[in-house]
């Protein structure tokens, strides 16, 4: 949290805030984006106007969007992920930044706090052919038709 309020406007602020999220935000999920430049105002961004450029030229999902940067994780003590029990809560965070197109500053667009869930990492077993293998040995069959355990 301090990264995401050092990027957005100094330390200074955040220590008059007393250095604690806002109490409505405290322990729920939310959203929070920044329209405006913190430096100079500017509405303008450099990766959101590329976006918006091939979004009019149809080459975009209505969704999609790209930004400078865009990082997520989840806060814990990796010394006591043995002891988590599967399906354990904790709490999970992105930021997504970009760039002013008038002043140039990076800054943080968009900032999530959510929950993430612990579960069971499934294995992806590396023994199966990859398509080229297939092709060479089995004539181009797929192998879950000569697969008699998947029949």
């Amino acid at each position: 949290m301090p990264v995401c309020l050092l990027l957005r406007g100094g330390l200074e602020r955040f220590r008059q805030k007393g250095g604690k999220m806002k109490p409505e935000t405290e322990g729920k999920e939310f959203v929070k984006e920044f329209k405006v430049c913190p430096a100079c105002g500017s509405k303008e961004r450099f990766f959101e106007t590329l976006v918006a450029d091939l979004r009019e030229r149809g080459l975009t999902s209505p969704g999609w969007g790209y930004y400078l940067d865009a990082k997520r994780g989840v806060v814990f003590d990796k010394t006591k992920e043995a002891v988590l029990l599967i399906g354990s809560t904790m709490p999970a965070f992105a930021f997504y930044s970009d760039i002013c197109v008038d002043c140039g500053t990076i800054y943080v667009v968009k900032l999530q706090k959510m929950t993430a869930q612990k579960s069971l990492d499934v294995p992806v077993p590396s023994n199966l052919p990859n398509r080229a293998e297939r092709r060479r040995n089995g004539g181009g069959q797929n192998i879950l038709f000569n697969n008699p355990l998947m029949s």
